[in-house]
């Protein structure tokens, strides 16, 4: 579960990236 948590911060960080 706290992986799966890890992989969500990424995926948030890499669309706020993007969005840039």
């Amino acid at each position: 579960m706290y992986s799966y948590f890890l992989a969500s911060q990424v995926v948030h960080i890499r669309i706020n990236l993007m969005e840039c």
